[in-house]
């Protein structure tokens, strides 16, 4: 039998800023670098910045929503069609990272 198993709001702030910090390592440097130059640092402060708006957003709607997850609280949020939509995009771009990490 599967057991559910919550996380604190903690463990889920470090999980989501270690994805935001990996994911811009891994996606963003190249094309950043070549755009911004020697300025390329303050986009990846931004990127940060806005990785942690992510996390109090995330938190805040996981404590409003505590029995559902970003799928269900979506559809609640934003309607029927609009949050399946949202839910897709959303977990498209997981699949995608996971595609560029694992890529031969």
């Amino acid at each position: 039998m599967i057991e559910k198993v919550k996380i604190s709001q903690y463990q889920f702030a470090i999980l989501v800023m270690m994805f935001t910090v990996g994911s811009s390592i891994l996606i963003i440097p190249a094309g950043l670098a070549k755009e911004a130059k020697e300025d390329a640092w303050i986009a990846a402060l931004l990127g940060i910045g806005v990785g942690v708006v992510l996390v109090f957003l995330y938190s805040a709607l996981g404590n409003r929503f505590p029995d559902m997850n970003l799928a269900e609280y979506s559809e609640v949020i934003l309607g029927k069609w609009l949050g399946k939509l949202v839910s897709i995009l959303y977990f498209s771009f997981f699949s995608s990272l996971l595609h560029l990490c694992y890529a031969t």
